[in-house]
């Protein structure tokens, strides 16, 4: 397996973007065509000497580990180093804690409109089958992605999600969201999150969206977890990475 990284210029977002291309161990050697999975804090994921704290996802060794996994072209978006990343990670201003986001919808359209059609030309993508992943306000803006691009994002996975910043704002837009095209949606948070809220608005804010939604999706589509012991960082999501990468691209449960 390799990793191909690329950076490009984003004046939309008013900054460098890095893009973490892993492709499956086969891709050189085939003609086949791959679904894709983006994901937020790509600088997280593989490389320790990049990670903000010196951890990642694993994502590389999760795929090397076990070949039965879905082979899928993981693709690892940058965040921003400041508090950009809250904004361009939130569809909606802030209500609590701080005065960011709002500018969600800014980010969708620039994954959308740049980074997709590049990774579609340069990798043999399957652009039908698109999913996207994230944790704490990258599993904010995963989930927006579901609702706010349903023809694309079909797939998607929120990890530990952040949404106690703006729970009035959030909770509306999951109200009036229709999950007719979603495939496969996968949320969860630790029981012992530990982030800029205490865990109980982690507990709360997710069980509430999770509530909404499994009114809207069947229990084949649609899977909530609490994660005992479940903390707030990479090493967590990196335990559970694989299994959530299963269900997310397996159709028949």
């Amino acid at each position: 397996m390799r990793i191909d990284k690329k950076t490009m210029h984003a004046p939309e977002l008013d900054r460098e973007v890095t893009l973490y291309v892993l492709l499956p161990k086969n891709f050189d050697d085939s003609t086949n065509r791959y679904p894709v999975l983006y994901m937020q804090d790509g600088h997280n994921l593989f490389y320790p000497e990049e990670s903000y704290s010196g951890e990642t996802w694993k994502v590389k060794e999760a795929f090397m580990e076990d070949p039965t996994l879905p082979e899928v072209i993981v693709v690892g978006i940058d965040s921003a180093k400041d508090e950009r990343r809250l904004d361009e990670y939130c569809p909606v201003p802030f209500e609590a804690y701080r005065d960011n986001g709002g500018k969600g919808d800014v980010y969708l359209d620039y994954l959308l409109e740049t980074i997709k059609p590049f990774i579609d030309d340069t990798y043999r993508t399957d652009p039908t089958d698109t999913a996207i992943m994230g944790s704490s306000m990258g599993g904010v803006i995963s989930l927006y992605a579901v609702i706010r691009h349903p023809s694309v994002f079909k797939r998607a996975a929120s990890l530990s999600g952040a949404f106690y910043v703006a729970p009035k704002g959030i909770t509306s837009i999951v109200e009036n969201a229709d999950f007719t095209a979603l495939k496969k949606l996968y949320m969860d948070t630790g029981d012992k999150e530990d982030g800029v809220a205490p865990k109980e608005e982690y507990l709360k804010s997710n069980g509430t969206i999770a509530a909404i939604i499994s009114e809207k999706v069947s229990p084949m589509r649609f899977r909530y977890e609490i994660i005992p012991g479940g903390t707030h960082e990479e090493t967590a999501w990196a335990q559970r990475f694989a299994g959530i990468v299963r269900y997310i691209f397996k159709d028949d449960e």
